[in-house]
């Protein structure tokens, strides 16, 4: 009897020893996952500063996300937001299939890049596209569970992207600053139909509506922007015509080279 008490205990102190170690665990799992798999998805920077989740709520945040650019961009990032809010259903933490019942990003820091014909957030999809059809993709072998050989999956129940804002700097302008408004973004049942999709997967339909309300929000203040500064200069020229007669001409010659480098921005 005494020896299956003993035995008891010593079950009991090392299910309490994995407990605290799954506790423990499962944020440095998040910031190595991200900071890992993130650069290598997206061939560009991906930064997080640390992980708050609770293994006992699944609830919790990211804090100090950062997604640079790839190759051939000189902006400082593509986006940058301070918290993102994570639910996650505890019960499939340590599964096969991870559901995901919330993932919000609110306020972040977003700049939209051209260079020649595409832009960072194009380049950024068309890597992440290329990594999901190669397979390089894939979640690391190290955060595979220990019970399966088999890719890790994920179900996102609700993706959403809030309070955005998307700055252009562009030379095309005369660098003159711009800042619009991010439309809300909102995903359900990210790989609820097939019961799970590979977090490459996932986040590539992420990127792709992210890059499609990015580039739209940037197409509109950019056609807003040519408008004003083309408006204005317009107004300039003729007022310098009335006022000098020919001088005005030269003026309103520039206005038509700023107005083509205008029209390239929306080839």
């Amino acid at each position: 009897m005494k020896k299956l008490l003993a035995l008891v205990a010593v079950l009991g102190v090392i299910i309490a020893g994995l407990v605290v170690t799954l506790v423990l665990s499962i944020n440095p799992i998040i910031e190595k996952a991200v900071n890992t798999f993130g650069p290598k998805l997206t061939q560009a920077k991906v930064s997080l500063s640390g992980a708050d989740v609770s293994f006992m709520s699944g609830e919790g945040s990211l804090k100090g996300f950062v997604l640079g650019n790839p190759s051939g961009f000189q902006s400082d990032h593509a986006m940058k937001v301070d918290s993102v809010l994570v639910k996650i259903n505890k019960d499939t933490l340590t599964s096969n299939t991870i559901v995901i019942n919330l993932v919000e990003i609110v306020n972040p820091d977003i700049i939209y890049e051209k260079s020649g014909r595409t832009d960072n957030f194009t380049a950024l999809l068309n890597n992440v596209k290329k990594a999901v059809a190669s397979g390089s993709g894939q979640t690391p072998a190290q955060e595979q569970p220990a019970e399966s050989g088999s890719q890790r999956k994920v179900i996102i129940d609700k993706f959403v992207v809030r309070g955005g804002q998307v700055s252009l700097a562009l030379t095309e302008l005369g660098g003159k600053g711009i800042t619009v408004p991010l439309p809300v973004i909102s995903l359900q049942d990210i790989g609820r139909e097939k019961q799970g999709t590979s977090p490459a997967q996932a986040l590539e339909q992420i990127f792709n509506a992210l890059n499609d309300a990015v580039g739209k929000a940037a197409t509109s203040g950019m056609r807003e922007a040519a408008k004003s500064i083309t408006e204005g200069l317009g107004k300039g020229a003729e007022t310098l015509k009335e006022q000098t007669g020919t001088a005005g001409d030269a003026v309103k010659e520039q206005t038509d080279k700023v107005g083509n480098a205008v029209k390239g921005l929306f080839n």
